[in-house]
């Protein structure tokens, strides 16, 4: 994740939070929803951290693992996850 963060990125990843969250919560399984909006998701720049993120999903790493492999998902939101995972 670059060092200054504009506010237009921080909307970007929120709105890549909130559709899969919309998928998941419709039942939707992580790693369909993931395909699903790795192609289209809200900013082109996110197509390929979301397909790294899928590859390591789909060798059987965890999701919180998964996002720690690529330096592209802030500390903070790993964290979150991994939390999230363990309870």
């Amino acid at each position: 994740m670059p060092f200054i963060v504009a506010p237009r990125q921080l909307t970007q990843r929120a709105d890549l939070y909130h559709q899969l969250a919309q998928f998941i919560s419709a039942g939707i399984g992580l790693v369909p929803a993931l395909e699903q909006v790795a192609q289209h998701p809200p900013s082109n720049s996110f197509r390929k951290p979301l397909l790294h993120l899928l590859a390591e999903l789909k060798e059987g790493h965890t999701f919180s693992d998964a996002m720690q492999s690529g330096s592209w998902f802030p500390a903070f939101d790993i964290a979150l996850l991994e939390a999230g995972e363990r309870s």
